[in-house]
């Protein structure tokens, strides 16, 4: 009897020590962080509506399986089984106080030569004295669209003003990948 709870506590410490190592992850899910970051010009003279949002180069051409995430870890796309967006926040880096009211609304979407456009988040909340908003995003299973071939994410606004001076901003978002372990 004490030896098969001796085993039984070894087997106990190796998981605990395997979690340890994943850094208490799901097993099966790890994150995959994509930011980048643009100048929004200040209205001049003349203001106009913001119209497009500059293109961002770390959300154009996105292919997750050559991400660095997937190389440590060594899988490839035939491991994923899902692909969600789990985080999407815009946020003001420059000036100093600047807030995003300036945004009437803005829409992510993400685009793929082989599959229809499809919405990942929409907001049209930017609150005065906000300089970061989260969006809600869609949850929607990316996986046809992130792996094996280009996708570009693109960021549309409506009903915006110019900010009133140049202001920095930075866009993350993070996909949870769900890998098939068995």
């Amino acid at each position: 009897m004490m030896r098969a709870a001796a085993g039984w506590t070894r087997g106990l410490f190796a998981v605990a020590v395997m979690l340890g190592f994943v850094g208490c992850d799901d097993l099966d899910n790890f994150d995959v962080e994509v930011n980048d970051q643009t100048v929004l010009q200040g209205r001049g003279v003349l203001e106009g509506l913001l119209g497009e949002f500059p293109q961002l180069d770390g959300f154009t051409r996105i292919d997750l399986a050559q991400s660095a995430e997937f190389e440590e870890r060594g899988y490839s796309p035939d491991d994923v089984d899902h692909i969600r967006l789990t985080q999407l926040v815009v946020r003001v880096l420059d000036p100093d106080g600047q807030d995003l009211a300036f945004i009437g609304e803005m829409r992510v979407t993400i685009d793929n030569p082989n599959l229809p456009p499809l919405v990942l988040a929409v907001q049209s909340d930017f609150p005065v004295g906000d300089g970061e908003v989260a969006f809600e995003t869609s949850r929607s299973n990316l996986k046809r669209y992130l792996l094996g071939t280009r996708s570009s994410i693109t960021f549309e606004v409506e009903d915006s003003r110019r900010p009133p001076q140049d202001t920095r901003v930075e866009i993350q978002a993070v996909f949870d990948v769900d890998i098939n372990v068995i």
